[in-house]
């Protein structure tokens, strides 16, 4: 007969530990797996890192949200950092900053709250994001073009969608086409490097200048840049806000101890 031993489990709760320690308990955790660049992300404690899990829960990961009705890599702490990413670009409009590694990892770890007006735009991209990919007659920026969804896409699909936040569902829908078409034209790989987002900062500058590149399945296909024509605008159409106007001075670390 043998004696049945049951081991109780031990929780320890650290605190005011170093991002470094933090990590390596997490790796230990991990059963000596590496962390990838994204899971060392999402393990950052922090106000805006923890907004940010929140929106990766609502919007992404729930038994509906995008990681069920779009083709991306969510593995590995990606969505989040695609998210963070997002995120970390709309605030620094008009600036076109280019997400790092080593400037997402300073940006999160910021003391401040995020405003909730800013919550609120954030919250509504994203809302807008999940109706435009499941609703068919609109959703052709993803599904008319037989790839993946690129994480760096993601990301600038998000920044394109706030910059047309005034617009129409259907002149989003048509720029996420657009966008998508006109830099998949330049490249064959669609990674997260400065070309790649260069490009993506651009289409998004000659939108919100008004114009935009011809190359939606209602335009003529050309992929020849246009203008709006005055006589053509109506109520319900795109006005592209001035671009200096966009974004708030962000609070971080180092200036809430100036």
């Amino acid at each position: 007969m043998c004696d049945v031993v049951s081991h109780a489990r031990l929780l320890v709760e650290y605190s005011d530990i170093e991002p470094s320690t933090e990590r390596d308990l997490f790796q230990r955790v991990q059963l000596g797996m590496t962390l990838t660049v994204a899971e060392k992300l999402q393990a950052i404690a922090s106000p805006w890192a923890e907004w940010i899990s929140n929106l990766e829960a609502q919007h992404v990961v729930s038994d509906d949200g995008l990681s069920h009705v779009l083709q991306w890599d969510t593995k590995r702490g990606r969505d989040f950092q695609c998210i963070a990413q997002f995120v970390y670009c709309r605030e620094g409009l008009p600036e076109q900053n280019f997400p790092s590694a080593q400037k997402m990892e300073k940006w999160l770890l910021r003391v401040d709250n995020p405003s909730p007006s800013f919550k609120s735009l954030i919250n509504d991209v994203l809302t807008e994001f999940y109706y435009l990919a499941t609703t068919p007659r609109l959703n052709y920026g993803f599904s008319s073009i037989n790839k993946r969804l690129a994480p760096v896409e993601f990301v600038f699909v998000g920044v394109l969608l706030f910059v047309l936040r005034t617009a129409s569902h259907e002149d989003r829908a048509r720029q996420i086409y657009n966008m998508r078409s006109h830099v998949r034209k330049q490249f064959t790989d669609i990674r997260s490097n400065t070309n790649v987002m260069r490009a993506m900062w651009a289409f998004i500058d000659t939108v919100a200048s008004g114009t935009w590149i011809r190359s939606d399945p209602g335009a003529n296909g050309d992929g020849r840049k246009g203008k709006r024509k005055r006589k053509e605008d109506s109520s319900d159409e795109y006005r592209p806000s001035p671009i200096k106007s966009f974004g708030e001075v962000p609070r971080t670390r180092s200036k809430l101890r100036e």
